[in-house]
């Protein structure tokens, strides 16, 4: 939470960044595959979400590994898996 905002990061699949029917959602079922994308989605107070896609915007190949993230004092750091290569990095919001 930051500023009554609900921020959530996850990876999923590519095509849902603008899909709100679940029906049609489409399933990450392999983290590593080439579809996957590492998400950033913010939820207002209000309800209203905002979802974007921060693997492309700062040119990050991999996917979130979330028991190897984490969260304290305002601090979030995220870790990414690529195969056998493993990257940190802070988020901010």
């Amino acid at each position: 939470m930051k500023d009554g905002d609900l921020h959530l990061i996850y990876t999923d699949h590519r095509k849902n960044l603008h899909i709100t029917d679940l029906d049609k959602l489409k399933e990450a079922d392999n983290p590593k595959d080439s579809q996957t994308a590492i998400f950033h989605a913010q939820i207002s107070e209000e309800g209203e979400v905002v979802r974007n896609i921060i693997s492309e915007k700062n040119k990050i190949n991999g996917y979130l590994i979330p028991t190897k993230s984490l969260c304290e004092n305002d601090e979030y750091l995220i870790n990414v898996g690529n195969r056998s290569k493993v990257m940190y990095g802070k988020i901010v919001f």
